[in-house]
């Protein structure tokens, strides 16, 4: 039935879409050009936004850069503005699927000049439900400078475009603040990183916050590293249920410290490293406190090592369980390391 409307005291029904051509005809001559919107009206609200408003299809065969890009835009641009900082930003909720992501830095915020984020958050629907496909050899999925703090991603794999026929490329998380610049906090929970070359690296002169992972796996090939702090200021990291395997360098210490490992469940196979502390370059020891592992559940394959460690701080085992698989007289620790009394079968040191 079409819909009709009655004008008044007249009684007089005429079809909407006719009223629709009238207007326009009285005002199309003095009406000026409605201003282009960046965004759809629809969309402003405080709630989470959604990539798969902007065209983002989670199939991981097209490229949905664009789409997660214009998300976090819009995330921006929902933010309150405090003095320096923008505010109470909206969410990022990405549903279930493989985002497949091309272009460098796409999961970046982008803030106006002298503004940082206080709060940017990205949570998937489910855990291990939502995977961020990175294919791009070349530069960082994740490439934060001072754009924000408090930064939480929750329910989300993090993929490079490594895997059983691809060569291990990408770099993942990249999280740096400047002199000067704003305090750092990063919280991981249920979160995957797998298959690229770095996962996490910290750097720069000012990164000083609580950064805290609560039941993160790490998957590290050969050739590859998990986590690097490459930070003098970086410090008090606090890591609980972290589950690890692969063949590469999982933690590389080159600065900072106060690192805190608690519950971790480690398969260190042939040729991996679970601990790097140096190279005599590096800058350790200005908040640092020692580096210490307390609850580790640790098989060790092949010439797998725990630690190397010939200069920088101490590293500490408490409470942790170790089993060499195979060649169990081979070298387990260079440098300094202690085990407490807890240990099981602690691995033959040099």
């Amino acid at each position: 039935m079409q819909t009709m409307t009655k004008l008044g005291p007249l009684g007089v029904a005429v079809p909407l879409a006719i009223l629709a051509s009238l207007a326009w005809m009285l005002n199309a001559a003095s009406a000026p050009p409605a201003p282009p919107t960046p965004f759809p009206t629809e969309l402003i609200s405080t709630a989470a936004i959604n990539p798969k408003t902007f065209g983002a299809l989670g199939d991981g065969i097209h490229d949905d850069s664009d789409a997660v890009a214009a998300a976090i835009a819009l995330c921006v641009s929902r933010g309150t503005i405090q003095g320096g900082l923008i505010e109470r930003c909206p969410p990022i909720f990405f549903p279930n699927g493989v985002y497949k992501i091309t272009r460098p830095r796409a999961l970046t915020p982008v803030c106006p000049p002298n503004k940082s984020l206080d709060g940017f958050t990205l949570i998937g629907e489910s855990y291990k439900g939502v995977v961020i496909k990175y294919v791009n050899p070349d530069g960082w999925l994740f490439y934060d400078v001072d754009a924000a703090r408090s930064v939480v991603m929750q329910n989300l794999v993090f993929s490079g475009s490594g895997g059983a026929t691809a060569t291990v490329d990408g770099h993942l998380l990249y999280l740096a603040g400047k002199v000067g610049g704003r305090v750092f906090d990063l919280r991981l929970k249920d979160v995957d990183l797998i298959n690229a070359k770095e996962l996490i690296r910290f750097e720069g002169e000012q990164l000083t916050s609580e950064n805290r992972f609560d039941n993160v796996y790490l998957n590290v090939p050969a050739g590859c590293t998990g986590i690097t702090w490459n930070n003098p200021q970086s410090v008090n990291h606090w890591f609980r249920n972290l589950n690890i395997e692969g063949a590469g360098t999982f933690f590389n210490i080159m600065a900072g410290g106060s690192i805190h490992i608690d519950n971790l469940c480690a398969e260190l196979f042939n040729g991996s490293l679970l601990v790097q502390v140096g190279p005599p370059s590096s800058k350790l020891g200005l908040n640092n406190d020692g580096i210490f592992i307390s609850g580790a559940r640790t098989e060790m394959f092949g010439n797998a090592q725990l630690v190397n460690n010939t200069v920088g701080y101490t590293v500490f085992f408490r409470d942790s369980n170790f089993a060499t698989t195979d060649n169990p007289r081979l070298p387990r620790v260079t440098g300094r390391a202690i085990f407490d009394f807890s240990c099981v079968a602690p691995p033959h040191s040099q």
